[in-house]
């Protein structure tokens, strides 16, 4: 047997070694014909003016913020975004379609206001309770009410 630093080689090592070259050399093959990552598609439903409550509605345009809209991406995940304004404080604002609801309610900080920074609470409940979909601005700001940052796991 062949001696690697003084030491003999054994057959199961030589065996052994062979299969890691042979794993290696055909892991390599398959990666390269792989993509690296998983693509996530994102559908995304924009909150009409009719779907709003309690006299909240989108920013104005002119401002460069997006209109409210909720997406859901491949994976399950739901993420609101816009900005909202002229509702009624600690109020519902709209209703999320079926298939982008929570299956639990949840809770977010998100900014508020364009006189100085205002942290306003966002909840988005879910489906045990009776007022399933609804996103609630619970808080006493009403100039402008950010949705960025919400984001949970469709299940309601």
């Amino acid at each position: 047997m062949k001696r690697i630093l003084g030491r003999a080689l054994t057959p199961s090592f030589a065996v052994s070694v062979l299969a890691l070259s042979v794993a290696l050399g055909g892991g390599t093959v398959w990666a390269a014909t792989r993509s690296a990552a998983p693509r996530a598609s994102l559908t995304c439903v924009v909150i009409k003016p009719s779907g709003f409550l309690n006299g909240w509605h989108n920013y104005p345009s002119a401002a460069g913020f997006r209109f409210a809209r909720a997406c859901k991406d491949s994976l399950g995940f739901v993420y609101l975004d816009g900005v909202l304004t002229g509702g009624t404080p600690f109020s519902d604002a709209f209703r999320l379609p079926v298939g982008y609801r929570p299956a639990f309610s949840k809770a977010f900080a998100v900014a508020a206001g364009t006189s100085g920074p205002v942290v306003e609470d966002v909840d988005v409940f879910g489906k045990p309770s009776s007022e399933a979909g609804y996103v609630f601005l619970n808080g006493s700001a009403t100039d402008a009410v950010a949705l960025d940052g919400v984001t949970f796991q469709a299940g309601g």
